[in-house]
């Protein structure tokens, strides 16, 4: 990533990194300190803005999915039960770990490994939307 153009003080406050005064410079517009804190949380980042835009076109096209933190996340999936009438409903299922391909939930040697292509087809993040996947 190229050299700053912000810094932030002890306190968190993003500044522009001033080049000619070798200081930094805080100024009393809010526009522009809301401006500086946005140019501050993308420099954090130390992606370039060629990544940030491929990221931004995946996540548009459905590419990306921004999962929840592991611990204590679950999945809602809609299943099937023939016994009696066919019944279709949702449940849950608590997320064990997850790697390139997929999700894995369950115990011991009943996990099952929920593919990332079928996200918002066979599994879903909310109930609200497995729910709206029955319909």
């Amino acid at each position: 990533m190229p050299n700053r153009l912000t810094l932030r003080t002890d306190d968190g406050v993003a500044l522009f990194a001033c080049r000619s005064c070798k200081r930094s410079c805080s100024v009393s517009s809010k526009y522009i300190k809301e401006a500086i804190e946005k140019l501050a949380t993308y420099e954090e980042t130390g992606l370039f803005p060629e990544v940030v835009q491929e990221i931004a076109t995946a996540f548009r096209e459905g590419l990306l999915v921004i999962l929840p933190p592991i611990q204590n996340a679950e999945i809602f999936i809609i299943e099937e039960y023939e016994k009696d009438f066919g019944e279709t409903f949702v449940s849950n299922k608590p997320v064990n770990y997850f790697d390139t391909t997929g999700l894995y939930c369950g115990h011991g040697l009943a996990q099952v490994r929920y593919d990332f292509a079928d996200i918002n087809i066979k599994w879903f993040l909310t109930r609200e939307a497995a729910e709206a996947g029955l319909r």
